[in-house]
């Protein structure tokens, strides 16, 4: 989140007079990070899963856009859940 909305955002939004674009770019970015969590080498699964987080990234860049001080929060939110996702795999992983 950092690099797409920290670090690339602003960049594309001091280059570019179009809000469509500063927030589409980002956005993009994001979702294809997404695609492949689970791996699983399967075209139409990959697309199904870009398209899925597309909207929420979506949202989030255009979020971020009006408001960028969120952004902090939003990386500790984010923080917490992936410990969380970690911790349940430890859990099931010990037993």
């Amino acid at each position: 989140m950092p690099t797409y909305y920290g670090y690339l955002q602003p960049r594309l939004a001091r280059l570019s007079r179009y809000v469509w674009l500063v927030v589409l770019v980002p956005a993009l970015f994001h979702a294809v990070q997404h695609i492949t969590l689970p791996v699983l080498f399967d075209a139409t699964y990959l697309l199904w899963r870009g398209l899925m987080f597309l909207p929420f990234a979506l949202l989030l860049s255009w979020v971020l856009r009006r408001r960028p001080s969120l952004l902090p929060y939003l990386v500790v939110i984010r923080f917490l859940l992936d410990l969380q996702a970690a911790l349940a795999v430890l859990a099931v992983a010990r037993g």
